[in-house]
């Protein structure tokens, strides 16, 4: 053995003899993960062992045996978490191809500021909601937080087919609201139950570009039910279509989502152990059931939340007002409501590539600032040169016009820079007690778009 291997096996051993004496993540009752708790021995040299008061003994995680473990978790939860995703964005987003197919005009009566009104009251209780659903997912375990907020937000959705007056509609946009609040921000903290603070960005990052294909998606499928000839209303049909497959995922999520690592029944006794043994080496006993009054009292003190609240709020003061009028304003360049509709998908597949291209970048290079202040730049200059006109612009020889084409960039920096922003807050916050506060900064910076005026847009 060379002086370099030497002293590799040397801190590898030093490593584990620290996380040796470190206590299990702990749950409500005060038992560690399914009673494993990291060790090591001569024998064992720098591999990494768990032992189980329930009789297993030394099983070694190596890293080939960590590798797979993480293929399978690829394959089993992030899935689920995508499709969930994919979801919520295609019920969140709906209003705006339905206002192109007529819900304006026979619900809210041809008024702008009802529509403004029903976007606004979507933020309302996703604003509020969004720290005591973190907490609530804290206490009760993510799955369980995901899956109710999943079959809540999926029925709203659904109901909005049967309104018929504006107060309906409102009451509808509020309960989806408290669906997404509950979710999206126990979909962040449930990721960090099952891989390290190392995956977790990439996987978070793959997790948040499912935003970007539900805007591609909504597009395609709304110009596909614009074709539909039924007695009932387009843009019932679209509700429907976008909504019950939604509350079947979100039943599908409730019995098959599984909960944690040690009570998890697609993991046999060995990877259940590895899991476990990851977690103990990572998180110092954060992970489990419980709320840590300590942390989230911490989180209101940090001054790096605020910093990130303040760029996270820039980023959706543009998101919140631009993602329920993107086909509106498609319309307003001179296109035909099926047309809008298809050329609203554009700037969400192009932001989706770029995302998915950088985030990889980002991740190969150890680096995100740098690239969230470069999506930001891109934001930021196409937003100063892109005044909307007010008179529909001509087509120039069946291609979309330059203000169409003006659209991508907007769509690129904004929709970007979510995994950037996670992965960033990730770096920065200790693993720990990460999950818990990002939520801190992730709803400061959804109080932006609230203000009526920010996602209202005079008519042409």
């Amino acid at each position: 053995m060379n002086t370099h291997d030497a002293e590799k096996a040397i801190d590898t051993t030093a490593h584990f003899e620290e996380t040796a004496a470190r206590p299990g993540p702990r749950f409500a009752d005060g038992e560690s993960l399914a009673g494993f708790t990291t060790t090591t021995s001569e024998k064992a040299g720098s591999s990494r062992y768990a032992s189980s008061e329930t009789g297993l003994e030394h099983v070694k995680a190596s890293k080939a045996a960590e590798r797979r473990l993480v293929r399978k978790l690829d394959v089993v939860i992030l899935p689920m978490a995508v499709l969930l995703y994919l979801s919520a964005y295609l019920d969140r987003g709906a209003m705006g191809n339905a206002k192109l197919m007529g819900l304006e005009k026979t619900v809210l009566g041809n008024v702008d500021v009802r529509y403004s009104i029903a976007l606004m009251c979507f933020y309302i209780t996703y604003i509020v909601l969004s720290i005591p659903g973190t907490l609530f997912a804290k206490q009760f375990l993510p799955s369980t937080t995901i899956a109710c907020g999943a079959l809540v937000w999926s029925i709203a959705t659904t109901c909005q087919a049967a309104t018929h007056n504006p107060a309906a509609l409102y009451v509808c946009r509020l309960f989806i609201g408290v669906g997404e609040a509950f979710f999206g921000q126990a979909m962040a903290l449930y990721l960090s139950f099952w891989y390290t603070k190392q995956e977790l960005a990439k996987r978070i990052g793959l997790f948040i570009a499912a935003g970007s294909l539900a805007g591609a998606f909504s597009g395609l499928i709304a110009a596909g039910v614009s074709k539909i000839n039924s007695s009932i209303d387009n843009w019932r049909i679209l509700f429907l279509v976008e909504g019950l497959p939604s509350l079947l995922l979100a039943i599908i999520v409730f019995f098959f989502l599984p909960s944690r690592p040690d009570s998890s029944k697609f993991l046999n006794e060995d990877e259940r152990t590895i899991a476990c043994t990851r977690l103990n080496a990572e998180s110092n006993g954060e992970v489990g059931k419980g709320i840590d009054w300590a942390a989230v009292r911490y989180a209101f003190k940090d001054w790096k939340i605020y910093v990130l609240a303040l760029a996270y709020s820039a980023m959706n003061l543009t998101l919140g007002s631009v993602s329920g009028f993107l086909p509106t304003i498609v319309k307003g360049l001179g296109y035909s409501n099926t047309d809008a509709q298809l050329y609203s998908v554009p700037p969400y597949a192009c932001a989706l590539g770029v995302m998915l291209l950088l985030t990889g970048i980002s991740d190969r290079l150890k680096s995100r600032g740098v690239f969230v202040m470069l999506v930001y730049c891109i934001g930021i200059g196409s937003r100063l040169g892109h005044p909307l006109r007010r008179q529909p612009s001509p087509r120039l020889e069946g291609r979309p016009p330059r203000s169409l084409l003006r659209l991508l960039l907007p769509r690129l920096g904004r929709l970007r820079q979510h995994p950037a922003h996670h992965g960033l807050g990730l770096e920065q916050l200790a693993f720990g007690v990460a999950a818990r506060r990002r939520t801190r900064y992730a709803q400061l910076g959804r109080t932006m778009p609230l203000d009526p005026r920010l996602v209202s847009l005079p008519e042409s």
